[in-house]
């Protein structure tokens, strides 16, 4: 066992000793007890202060996340648990993308990756449900390292408030980080619990936010109308069978090789209205097609625009 593990385990002895003591809320304490009482909480808070010391000079970081219902003063298993390991695969999502520099659609990790950003369990407190972890975090680089930059994007997130904001999240971290958040959030937002998460190494708190449903719910909405939208222009041979040039204009073309269906909608502006064309027609189509790939689902949506036609003669 590690020395830093060694302490977090007899901090975790110290908290529930003290929970215990201070369980029964219907009598005051006695003397006795609040002198033991004391001591436990000074013993606790040398141990903190050791544990701390033991993370800066091992670069370690810690995170502590207490969970706070807002009804009915109650944790419910299945959304604790949803809660933290949702949470751990969003870090690790955040996480190996900006190690490998590479925006993800798909969330498979290899084992360096996922051991590289695995939070382990220290200890746990009262006071709501408190959870203290920690993770290795070596990287000697005197600015952010990838684990500092994918803990400040997700802390970061919570604050958007406009889809090009969760686009261009999308664009360097790619949809399986955004949709990791979105998954996450759920978790809470569905139990109506709020979060404190404070990340820090040694005393130095790095990132530190009271994360509440209300918040998620509204970053869930902007997730939901910010599909990400990938463009690519082709050429396609086959038979215009209709055509409509008046206002935005419409389209539909059919191919004679089955494993094609038929293409249908609109103008693009530069279509060239004033040209004649002839219905049913065959013609060489530069289309431009439109793929909307939800961040948050794994639903896809595809639009296409004609840009020009040349008759096959």
């Amino acid at each position: 066992m590690s020395d830093i593990q060694m302490l977090f385990e007899r901090l975790n002895g110290v908290e529930a000793t003290i929970a215990e003591a201070t369980r029964d809320t219907s009598a005051p304490l006695s003397r006795g007890a609040e002198a033991m009482l004391r001591s436990l909480e000074r013993r606790r808070d040398e141990l903190r202060e050791m544990a701390d010391a033991l993370a800066a000079e091992r670069l370690i970081d810690v995170c502590d996340y207490r969970l706070v219902p807002n009804r009915l003063n109650r944790y419910p298993v299945r959304e604790v648990g949803q809660s933290l390991s949702r949470f751990q695969d969003m870090v690790t999502s955040f996480f190996a993308a900006v190690r490998d520099n590479k925006a993800r659609e798909r969330a498979v990790y290899d084992n360096e990756t996922i051991d590289a950003s695995t939070l382990n369990l220290g200890y746990s407190y009262p006071g709501s449900l408190g959870l203290v972890m920690y993770v290795p975090n070596d990287q000697l680089l005197l600015t952010e390292t990838d684990l500092d930059v994918a803990v400040s994007t997700i802390m970061g997130l919570v604050e958007t408030e406009t889809v090009g904001e969760v686009r261009g999240i999308a664009d360097r971290f790619g949809k399986a980080a955004v949709r990791s958040f979105y998954v996450w959030s759920k978790a809470h937002t569905e139990a109506d619990l709020s979060v404190d998460i404070k990340w820090q190494r040694g005393k130095e708190i790095k990132y530190a936010r009271v994360v509440q449903p209300a918040e998620l719910e509204r970053v869930q909405g902007i997730i939901k109308v910010a599909d990400k939208r990938d463009d690519s222009v082709n050429t396609y041979e086959g038979i215009l069978v209709a055509l409509n040039v008046k206002g935005q204009g419409s389209f539909k073309m059919a191919f004679p090789d089955p494993e094609m269906t038929d293409i249908s909608g609109k103008l693009d502006k530069a279509f060239p209205q004033h040209r004649p064309h002839k219905v049913p027609s065959r013609y060489r189509a530069t289309l431009r097609k439109i793929t909307y790939t939800s961040l948050w689902s794994a639903d896809e949506r595809i639009e296409w625009e004609l840009i020009d036609l040349d008759e096959v003669l």
